[in-house]
């Protein structure tokens, strides 16, 4: 799952809602700027980090459902994700 953060920056994440392994790429959607699971609602801001269910709620975390970047790159015009 890729999102781009404020600035502009690509950002790459695990496609799987760490609360339940949801996939975020099939229902997820866009509230805001921030990717909402299609499961149980959690928000993660363009960093990943959740913000619970609340895409107001921006200054508290749940540290424990963070969505996991990977690794990657950009190759002529093309996202590559490096495994």
């Amino acid at each position: 799952m890729a999102k781009t953060n404020a600035c502009g920056e690509l950002r790459v994440f695990d496609a799987f809602c760490p609360h339940q392994g949801a996939h975020l790429g099939h229902g997820g959607s866009l509230d805001d700027d921030c990717l909402r699971c299609p499961f149980h609602g959690f928000h993660f801001d363009p960093e990943g980090r959740c913000i619970g269910p609340n895409v107001r709620n921006r200054n508290k975390f749940i540290k424990t459902l963070n969505l996991t970047a990977v690794e990657h790159r950009i190759k002529e015009g093309r996202v590559e994700v490096l495994v």
